[in-house]
Parts: structure tokens; C-alpha cells; sequence
């Protein structure tokens, strides 16, 4: 809501400012009116000559951004302007041009209307054939040439006022055809207005009818000082400011705004997707943490485990049965053992592990393997005392399974327990 008001804040300051300055132009005429024509003339010449500028601008920063319309006019309006200058310089009074009389800038001027009108007219049906600039430039220098020369060299140019008796039936005329040629380009613009941008149809539409009311207007001038010369040179350039308004709008303002819009959207969703990726650290710092705290934690149980394990008493060994082709357990190998365990039979730790049980103990071992079998086999624990011959000791064996085809032994040594139990028995 805000951004609209000052939009229309804006729109407002600059009629005001405009039309301020047309009062101060229009007390001119009233004071010196050849200095008045001049002022409205250069401000029209400063406006096409604009309107060249600002859509070559376009077309050579961004050629899509450039409305065909305009990409037309803006090649036209250069040589309307041309024609602006020379009628300028040509005025009665100016000097420019020794012996020439009010005929010569009417001429100037009925051609850059004629121009202006007919330019209108062909930007309304080529602009969807996008015509090359190239190419219109080539036409309109040849035209602009050949114009000039059929006013100040051939002579061939039908004269438009004649001093003491005023405007000739040619410019008379002239002014209606040009009137008409302006109702024709309003007329396709509307049959055609899906074809064209709202803002291009707006514009135009003002400007020819404004257009359309400065040459009524220089219909009805006797003296080339007349007042209604002054209020036509008003209306058109009330009209060139449309034009000018309505490229500016089209290829400028209106991409511009969009492209901010399309920052500013892409900016609010940089923005989220930043939070979003904060956030998403925030959760992988809080999940290294929790990782970090668990690996210290496995870590504390591994030193503790290593620590149980290895200044474990009893005998701790942890086993995987072999297997022949028929399925039987025929042995088992030692893939951990502590060192009470390897001591308790001879061995060294390193050199156990890996070791099979029948290279350890081969007479134990066939007593033990199908045992073995059905714990790793059927997940039961077992508790047997044993003599152990070879070493003449007693001791209990403790036997899991924590996987299948895997178990653990727990072997205690008895012995002292036992002599000690039956010297109290006897």
C-alpha cells in the first residue's frame, strides 16, 4: 500500500512540475514568441532525441527488455527530431536561412508530422515482425535525404504558407490526412491490443490525442505568431511526452521494478534458505556432540573392557567352531584369548590366537567340540567342573554363546578350592 502511494506521489509531483513549466512556456509566447517557439521546440527535440537514446540504450544493454514498438520509434524519433531542429532554425525570425519565408519551417513541419504519424502507424504493424534497426535506418536516411532535398534543392515541395494570405489547401489538408492517419493507429492498436503492452497502448493513446488537438489546432493559426500556433506547439509537446513517458515505462521502469521484485523475492529466499541451513548446522554441531560424547563413551568402555579383559583372573577365550562338508563340528579356533587363559594352558596370547583347539589340547578338545557345538548351535549356557589331566588341576568352565557358530569360554581354576574343601571333609 505504501509503495503505491508514493508511486502516485510521485506521478503527482511531476504533472504539477510539467505543467508549471508549459504555464511558464505558454507566458512566454505572450512576451516574445519567437523565444517561446524556440524553448517548446528544443524541448521537443530534447524529448525524441531521448526517446533515440534511451531505447538504443535498451536494445543494446537487453533487446528482450525493449518493446518492438519503441525499438521502432526510437530509430523514427531521431529523424523526427532532425526535422524539429532545421523547422527550429528555419523559423520566421530566426535568420538562419537568408530570404526564406513562414513557408519553409511550415514545410519542415508538415513533414516531421507527416513522419511522426506515419512512424506511429509502422511500429503498430511491423513491431511484431521486430524489423531490423540496421534496416530502418538505411530507410529513414534515404527518405530524410530525399525530403531535403525536394525542400531546399528540387523545390518540388508543395508550399504550406503563403505570406498575406495564411495556410494553403496542401497544409490544410495535410492536417487532416495526418489526423486521420493518427485515428488509423489508435484503430489497430485496439484491434490489435493483445498483441501489445498496456502500458505501449496507454501512452500512445494519449499521445495522439493530444497529437490529434495540436494539428486541429494548426488549422485554424492565420499568422505564424497566432495564438492557436502557440496552443498546437502546446499540445504536441504534451504529445512527445507521452511517448517518452510510455518507453520509459515500458522498457525501463517496469523491467527494473520486476527485476528489484525478483532480487528482493530471491534475496527473502536466500534468506530462508540460509536460516534453513543454520539451522541444519545447529542439528549436525549438536549431532558431532552426541557422536563425540558416544565415541568417548566406547572409548571409556573399551580402556575399561581392555582393562577387565586382560587383568581378568579366570581364563577368558572367545572361540568360532569349524565346520566339515557335512556340517560337523570338527574343531574350533581361538580368535581372542587373555593371558590368564594362554597361561593356564602354556601358551603365549599372540601365539594362541588363531590357533585351533586340537593343536592346543588335541586329547581335550575332541571332549569339548560337541559341547561346544550345542551351545553355539541352541544359544544355552553351560557350567561343568573338569579334571584337568594334563596339568592334574580342577576347574569349571562357564560357556555362551553370544552368536551362532560363536561362544566364549570362562575357565576357573578350582584346584586350591578343592584340596582345600576335602582336607576339611577328612
Amino acid at each position: 500500500m505504501l509503495p503505491e502511494l508514493l508511486n502516485i506521489k510521485k506521478l503527482k509531483t511531476r504533472t504539477v512540475i510539467t505543467i508549471l513549466l508549459l504555464l511558464g512556456i505558454s507566458f512566454l509566447g505572450f512576451r516574445n514568441y519567437l523565444f517561446f517557439h524556440s524553448a517548446v521546440e528544443l524541448y521537443t527535440i530534447v524529448i525524441f532525441f531521448c526517446i533515440t537514446i534511451l531505447a538504443s540504450n535498451a536494445y543494446s544493454i537487453a533487446p528482450e527488455n525493449i518493446d518492438p514498438f519503441y525499438d521502432f520509434m526510437g530509430v523514427a524519433s531521431f529523424f523526427i527530431g532532425v526535422f524539429h531542429v532545421i523547422h527550429a532554425l528555419a523559423y520566421k525570425g530566426m535568420g538562419v536561412f537568408p530570404g526564406a519565408t513562414a513557408n519553409l519551417p511550415t514545410q519542415l513541419y508538415i513533414i516531421s508530422r507527416y513522419m511522426l504519424s506515419l512512424s506511429l502507424l509502422g511500429a503498430s504493424i511491423f513491431a511484431a515482425k521486430k524489423l531490423k534497426s540496421g534496416l530502418l535506418v538505411l530507410i529513414y536516411s534515404c527518405l530524410t535525404v530525399i525530403l531535403l532535398l525536394s525542400v531546399f534543392y528540387w523545390g518540388i515541395f508543395p508550399d504550406c504558407y503563403v505570406e498575406g494570405q495564411g495556410l494553403t489547401i496542401f497544409k490544410i489538408s495535410s492536417e487532416y490526412v495526418i489526423c486521420i492517419i493518427f485515428l488509423v493507429v489508435v484503430a489497430y492498436l485496439y484491434l490489435k491490443r493483445d498483441n501489445f503492452h498496456p502500458m505501449v497502448l496507454r501512452h500512445t493513446y494519449n499521445a495522439i490525442a493530444f497529437a490529434i488537438a495540436g494539428e486541429l489546432m494548426f488549422t485554424l493559426y492565420i499568422g505564424v505568431y497566432d495564438y492557436f500556433n502557440m496552443l498546437g506547439h502546446l499540445l504536441h509537446v504534451i504529445s512527445a511526452l507521452y511517448l517518452y513517458r510510455g518507453l520509459v515505462k515500458t522498457c525501463f521502469a517496469d523491467p527494473i521494478t520486476a527485476l528489484f521484485s525478483e532480487l528482493s523475492e530471491k534475496n527473502e529466499e536466500l534468506e530462508s534458505q540460509t536460516l534453513e541451513l543454520q539451522r541444519i548446522n545447529n542439528r549436525l554441531e549438536q549431532e558431532i556432540e552426541e557422536k563425540s560424547q558416544i565415541q568417548r563413551e566406547l572409548t571409556t568402555s573399551k580402556n575399561l573392557y581392555q582393562g577387565l579383559f586382560h587383568n581378568l583372573l579366570d581364563g577368558f577365550s572367545y572361540n568360532k567352531l569349524i565346520y566339515d562338508k557335512n556340517g560337523v563340528a570338527v574343531d574350533y579356533v581361538f580368535l581372542e584369548v587373555n593371558e590368564a587363559f594362554a597361561k593356564f594352558y602354556g601358551w603365549k596370547r599372540n601365539d594362541m590366537i588363531g590357533k585351533r583347539a586340537t593343536e592346543v589340547f588335541p586329547d581335550e578338545a575332541q571332549v569339548w567340540i560337541p559341547l561346544f557345538e550345542k551351545v553355539a548351535k541352541e544359544g544355552t549356557n553351560i557350567r561343568v567342573k573338569h579334571h584337568f589331566t594334563e596339568k592334574n588341576k580342577w576347574i569349571t568352565i562357564t560357556s555362551f554363546s553370544p552368536e551362532t557358530n560363536y561362544f566364549v569360554t570362562i575357565v576357573t581354576d578350582v584346584t586350591d578350592l578343592k584340596r582345600s574343601w576335602e582336607t576339611n571333609l577328612a
